[in-house]
């Protein structure tokens, strides 16, 4: 990583049956309308609050422009800014 210019990482942990609660909403009423068990995917509903925000969180984090810029020009160490929400 250190050849690369990389100092640092930031890893998220997550579930593949997360989803945004429009996917769990339209994922809900696929199922219902095909007469399928929706026991289990009820069970998920707790993630889409978090699965959005993760989201939201990733966006904040990742390089920005002047970072993609300095990069370019030739410098190996790159700024992350993260922007608190309102």
């Amino acid at each position: 990583m250190k050849k690369a210019g990389i100092e640092g990482t930031v890893l998220f942990f997550g579930s593949a049956r997360s989803r945004t609660k429009e996917q769990h909403k339209q994922k809900f009423e696929e199922m219902k309308a095909a007469g399928e068990d929706t026991a289990r995917l009820e069970k998920t509903e707790w993630m889409c609050d978090l699965h959005e925000r993760l989201e939201v969180l990733a966006e904040k984090v990742k390089p920005d422009e002047g970072a993609k810029a300095r990069k370019k020009a030739g410098s190996k160490r790159q700024q992350h800014t993260v922007q608190p929400k309102n």
